[in-house]
């Protein structure tokens, strides 16, 4: 799927790829263009290698999500390997080709943030960053990519919310499996979040002064970011810890409650087992022994049973 916006000092606007002549100097003329590709077959691969003059080796780079955030700089281009959130909340790659008069963005799976600066730069007059330059729309980009972030950690912390209450109650619900599906994002996140802000320092030194201000700004959300990360992370340690904690006091009921069970057998079990030898022994003969023996067993039991109550281990 290709998306080509042009944006002008009245407008912006969607147009056909093919009949937007982006290569063409233009920035005299302040005319800006931005063209997403998203999940491009090898023949769209093809064509913008010849068209644009990318190579093939970077292009495949963005599709990759191993692929770590980096500043690659090229004869006619610079390529931003930067890692954002798709639609499914996971963490992907974003390559952003950047050069004097247009954006090339490349992906292999729909990001929620370039959808949303796509609408909002669409739906107003783009004065900001037809007046700015190219720079100030990738400053847009990569902010919008960081509030896709707060908005990740924001579903986590309700996540973890839910997750410590049920774990305080009766629930059949896998909560370890909940937990480390979690977990999984805290770590993919944490990791794409310290190379994006590595991507931005690099990029920091690159750009011109009057520009660095915006980058600068990104760099401390980034920090934010990681801190909250790290906040995240020690959090989900405490819940796996109160999870194990619950596990092995439930553990630890259930053998107190059958070891209540086992003594309070204890004496019908020794009764019965002494008169159950061959010997001779007190009520052997009675004929009422039977009933008087049980009665015994259960004034015992109950004997038992009041006592451990008032020790409170029932």
């Amino acid at each position: 799927m290709i998306k080509t916006i042009e944006y002008t000092k009245e407008k912006a606007r969607t147009l056909d790829f093919s009949k937007a002549n982006i290569t063409e100097s233009k920035v005299a003329q302040k005319t800006l263009y931005w063209v997403d590709f998203l999940e491009p077959s090898e023949d769209d691969l093809r064509d913008m290698a010849k068209n644009l003059n990318f190579l093939i080796v970077d292009l495949k780079k963005c599709l990759d999500n191993s692929s770590r955030s980096a500043i690659i700089q090229r004869n006619n281009y610079t390529l931003i390997l930067y890692k954002g959130i798709s639609e499914k909340n996971k963490v992907v790659t974003l390559g952003i080709f950047l050069t004097k008069n247009y954006i090339v963005t490349v992906h292999k799976s729909s990001i929620t943030s370039l959808n949303n600066i796509q609408s909002i730069t669409l739906a107003e007059t783009p004065t900001n960053i037809v007046k700015n330059g190219i720079n100030y729309l990738l400053h847009q980009i990569t902010e919008e990519i960081g509030r896709e972030y707060f908005k990740l950690f924001d579903e986590i912390d309700d996540e973890l919310d839910k997750l410590e209450e049920k774990i305080f109650k009766k629930t059949k619900a896998n909560i370890m499996q909940e937990i480390f599906a979690v977990k999984k994002v805290v770590i993919y996140s944490r990791q794409a979040l310290h190379a994006n802000r590595d991507a931005l320092n690099d990029l920091e030194k690159i750009f011109q002064p009057t520009d660095r201000e915006m980058i600068h700004q990104l760099h401390n959300d980034i920090i934010q970011l990681i801190d909250e990360n790290n906040l995240y992370h020690e959090r989900l340690t405490g819940v796996v810890d109160a999870y194990l904690t619950k596990q092995s006091n439930d553990l630890n009921e259930i053998m107190k409650s059958f070891t209540v069970i086992a003594s309070l057998i204890l004496l019908p079990t020794l009764i019965a087992g002494a008169y159950g030898m061959n010997l001779v022994l007190p009520l052997r003969d009675h004929p009422q022994g039977f009933w008087i023996l049980l009665g015994i067993m259960i004034v015992g039991v109950v004997l038992m049973l009041f006592f451990f109550k008032k020790k409170e281990w029932v």
